[in-house]
């Protein structure tokens, strides 16, 4: 048994089934079609020659796992025409009334049921969707089956949009039709690839055929090589009797008879129980019958007709065996539900005031609910105490800085208010922290990223970094190196109007400066300006904020 070097397909398999791969510095990623439009199209295709009926009866992609495809004319001609661009799927869901809950049937083709349940569980525990009680895979023979278990009053349609926006029920399918073609990648459309799947299928027909007529021809000869010596075959029998020697046998018969080694060797090994009158007029009839065949499968390999012939009866063949109707369903959203969909959604926006306390608890609280209390009544750990309290609303960004260079990235929209009487959210957990890490420092990031942060070393460096080396191009709520980390962090501040700056040495010296007298750091991970002389024993302590007229 040999390896096959070759696995001839009697369909477009690389379009039915969905495929991804990745190599070096390339990547594919092919979406699957409904196999009785994809055999439609390459009959269309053979029948007309004309690449355009393809695309007649090869409207969009078909998922195994079913949903709805939002169908967009313009650019799903532009995948199926140049194998790029991107399309997205969503879930089909049944509402039930009565049971008060959303049973999800069908899922995009690209995520899990995990993936998504664990999506909703995450938004409900950040508090950007309160609609929901429960979700459950309720999954059985039956089929796939997501339930979401809803509060009283809730506006189902509202919350799928939500939902749609938010989670993995709807997802996005990137096209890249990078194939193969005589060991080379390109990128083709869909016509294209069905062409060059015609080419290849024509040419395994052919290598089938030219293999069996290289059987046949053998055996053809083989026979030839009998019925020569079938008007004589006593005398080669007596031929063979008579050979003194076993290697002789061959050249005497191939003189004798003028057959060749192939065919005399052939005849020689022929038994005796078949020199009979049946396997010698089978013999002849054979003959016969393979130089129809030859002469048959010769007349397929040269004839383009025939060659397509074949091809379509076995798509038929196969359309009428394996076909199953389109899975994924197509559907035209009015506009303003497209508009709705990627429209971010709206947070309730009101003035609100923060604490942290040493032992990183973080409180966010709503202005209006903290009126007529005292600040020395809000519960704290014991030994604890507040060591930052900044007045903001529930729109703000806020820059959160470590004692390991790290900059963490939360919106006040994203998380939950806590009452007076709550000890808060655990930072650390919140954050998803290094052990023993802490928070130093809080900037609202109210300007998008306008201001201005002065970073404290203890050898006596302060480093000026423009809040505008913090944006990135995807949401990171995560930053690295958010500045130099190779001298321990005394203090962050940022300087208003009339305000100073001042490093304190543990010594008790002091040494202001003026946010003029620096310049911005090109990077935020830069060990900035020398500002006061330090030793190992007098290394700075502080970076404090020095306003004159509140001296």
């Amino acid at each position: 048994m040999k390896e096959p070097t070759l696995l001839p397909s009697r369909f477009p398999n690389i379009l039915v089934n969905a495929n991804q791969g990745i190599a070096v510095g390339m990547a594919s990623n092919i979406c699957g079609f409904n196999l009785g439009e994809v055999c439609d199209g390459v009959i269309s295709f053979l029948e007309n020659d004309n690449q355009k009926d393809i695309l007649e009866h090869i409207k969009a992609p078909d998922f195994s796992t079913g949903g709805d495809l939002i169908y967009d004319s313009a650019e799903m001609k532009h995948i199926l025409k140049t194998g790029k661009g991107s399309f997205k799927v969503r879930a089909k869901y049944t509402i039930l009334k009565k049971e008060n809950c959303i049973e999800i049937t069908e899922i995009p083709y690209t995520t899990t049921v995990e993936a998504i349940i664990d999506k909703i569980e995450d938004l409900v525990k950040a508090g950007k969707i309160k609609e929901i009680t429960d979700v459950r895979d309720e999954t059985d023979l039956k089929g796939l089956k997501l339930t979401i278990y809803l509060k009283r009053g809730t506006d189902t349609e509202t919350l799928m949009i939500k939902l749609f926006k938010m989670t993995p029920l709807q997802d996005s399918f990137s096209c890249n039709f990078n194939v193969l073609i005589n060991g080379y990648p390109k990128v083709l459309g869909v016509a294209e690839i069905l062409k060059e799947w015609c080419d290849f299928r024509k040419n395994c027909i052919v290598r089938k055929y030219k293999y069996n007529i290289a059987k046949l021809e053998r055996r053809h000869h083989l026979l030839l090589g009998l019925s020569a010596i079938l008007v004589n075959i006593d005398k080669a029998i007596a031929l063979i009797r008579n050979t003194e020697k076993e290697t002789d046998v061959i050249p005497s018969l191939m003189t004798e008879f003028d057959i060749t080694a192939l065919q005399a060797d052939f005849i020689a090994e022929i038994r005796l129980r078949n020199l009979n009158k049946q396997y010698i007029l089978r013999s002849l009839k054979e003959v016969t019958e393979l130089e129809r065949n030859i002469k048959k499968f010769n007349s397929i390999i040269n004839s383009e007709d025939k060659l397509k012939k074949i091809i379509i009866d076995d798509l038929n063949d196969i359309k009428k065996k394996y076909n199953i109707p389109r899975k994924t369903r197509l559907i035209d959203l009015p506009k303003e539900e497209v508009e709705e969909l990627v429209k971010p959604v709206k947070q309730e926006n009101y003035e609100i005031k923060i604490f942290m306390t040493r032992d990183q608890y973080f409180k966010k609280m709503p202005l209006s609910g903290m009126q007529n209390k005292k600040l020395e009544e809000m519960r704290i750990k014991e030994n604890d105490k507040i060591i930052f309290e900044l007045q903001t609303n529930n729109h703000v960004e806020l820059l959160l800085f470590s004692d390991k260079a790290k900059l963490y990235k939360l919106k006040m929209s994203e998380l939950d208010n806590v009452k007076f009487d709550q000890l808060g959210h655990y930072l650390p957990n919140l954050l998803e922290m290094e052990e023993r890490e802490k928070i130093i420092y809080i900037c609202p990031n109210e300007d998008n990223y306008q201001g201005t942060i002065l970073v404290g070393f203890r050898d006596g460096r302060i480093a000026k970094i423009p809040l505008s080396l913090y944006i990135t191009k995807t949401n990171r709520k995560r930053l690295l190196n958010a500045y130099y980390g190779k001298s321990d962090c005394i203090g962050i501040i940022q300087l208003k109007e009339n305000e100073q700056a001042c490093l304190i040495r543990i010594d008790g010296k002091k040494k202001y400066f003026k946010l003029e007298d620096l310049e911005f750091v090109v990077k935020r991970d830069s060990p900035g300006k020398q500002i006061m002389v330090t030793t190992k024993k007098l290394g700075i302590n502080q970076l404090i904020v020095y306003n004159e007229d509140k001296k």
